[in-house]
């Protein structure tokens, strides 16, 4: 079924912690989300005042583009499952990081293909791997994870590199890819629509 994306859109986003030039034991307030929406998409904002120097500030939006509705169904359901268990939590990412590491381009490939329904388009995902020293080869294991998970080549960043066991190498043929973004809007998003989606499931 489709639903309204409002729906998965929270009031607020997470609670953060200040920068460091900020002072990092300061936690921030959370900032009310505001919501336009037209036929087709809805734009999120929130706005914040940067105060670089004692005596001047200046207001910052802060923005994202969503579908207006989306396709509410068991692979959604279960792409945000697999999130849940394997994914980056962002209340505890400083509220603003969304990450999910796997072996399995499977599980990675159906949290990208749902989320993408959520607004968050494959092309703006970074994407690191995980390699062994012996078994991997950068380009080639680039390109296998690029055509799986359907994200270009260009989004993919300098791997890490681990010195790997017999065992390990064989349990991860093509090593592990994290795909990673930073966002404080769609951080506060998919920890709501994980909530949602758990609650439509269990009834808690």
């Amino acid at each position: 079924m489709n639903v309204d994306i409002q729906n998965l859109i929270p009031k607020t986003t997470l609670k953060r912690w200040a920068s460091y030039k900020e002072g990092r034991k300061r936690p921030k307030e959370p900032e009310n989300l505001e919501i336009v929406c037209n036929a087709n998409e809805c734009k999120v904002s929130y706005t914040v005042t940067i105060k670089p120097v004692v005596g001047s500030s200046y207001a910052r939006t802060m923005s994202v583009k969503v579908p207006k509705t989306l396709e509410y169904n068991s692979r959604f359901q279960a792409a945000a499952i697999a999130y849940i268990c394997e994914g980056d939590d962002p209340k505890r990412a400083n509220g603003i990081r969304i990450g999910l590491n796997n072996s399995d381009w499977r599980i990675v490939r159906i949290v990208v293909d749902e989320f993408e329904k959520l607004g968050l388009k494959r092309e703006k995902w970074n994407v690191r791997l995980e390699l062994y020293h012996g078994a991997h080869d950068e380009t080639s294991e680039k390109k296998w994870w690029s055509k799986k998970l359907k994200i270009p080549f260009n989004c993919f960043t300098r791997p890490t590199w681990f010195e790997g066991t017999i065992g390990k190498e064989e349990f991860n043929p093509h090593g592990r890819a994290r795909i990673q973004r930073s966002s404080a809007i769609f951080a506060a998003i998919i920890d709501h629509t994980c909530e949602k989606v758990m609650h439509d499931l269990l009834g808690t």
